[in-house]
């Protein structure tokens, strides 16, 4: 099974995310926007497990939150990876994420000491909106954000599925951190 280890959103957050993607949507030439139900945060991408893998996983997420509390993190732009006319990922930034960062790296730690691939491209906090963005007539800088904060206090191990329309995440796994 193809995976991920993850932070899901809280349906409020995903609806407002989904506002800011229909308020992009008319200025489009072509976009592949992510579906509001898969609207997450990977915090680390696994690919494909079998079952032994799937425990090797849970343990390594077990290591790496065992001591973590629950914290909040904030939204503050727009951006892409790409270029501004052929976007590959648009994406919502979070500003002043530390404990997402040392969460972050705690989990890629342990996950290569688990002997799973170490991620090796560095790690950018940010919820992917949209795919192959290409904006007609107006800027990314042009469209203003304003989501609520996002309380990270369970981590979760996601299956990804293609059901033939796209994919579809699950959880398979789910760690709650301190209070």
């Amino acid at each position: 099974m193809r995976t991920f280890v993850a932070v899901n959103l809280p349906d409020a957050l995903k609806d407002q995310m989904q506002y800011i993607q229909n308020s992009i949507k008319p200025y489009t030439k072509r976009a592949r926007f992510t579906r509001r139900a898969n609207l997450h945060l990977t915090l680390k991408f696994l690919g494909e497990l079998d079952s032994k893998g799937k425990e090797k996983a849970i343990k390594a997420i077990e290591k790496a939150c065992v001591h973590t509390k629950s914290f909040e993190v904030t939204f503050d732009k727009l951006g892409y990876f790409g270029k501004e006319d052929n976007m590959k990922v648009m994406w919502i930034g979070m500003k002043h994420a530390d404990n997402l960062l040392s969460l972050q790296r705690n989990i890629e730690e342990r996950f290569t000491e688990s002997g799973f691939q170490p991620d090796n491209k560095g790690f950018k906090p940010h919820i992917t909106i949209g795919r192959d963005v290409s904006l007609s007539d107006k800027d990314l800088s042009a469209f203003s954000i304003y989501l609520d904060k996002l309380y990270i206090d369970k981590i979760y191990l996601m299956r990804s599925e293609n059901k033939g329309k796209g994919y579809f995440y699950t959880p398979i796994y789910q760690f709650d951190l301190l209070r």
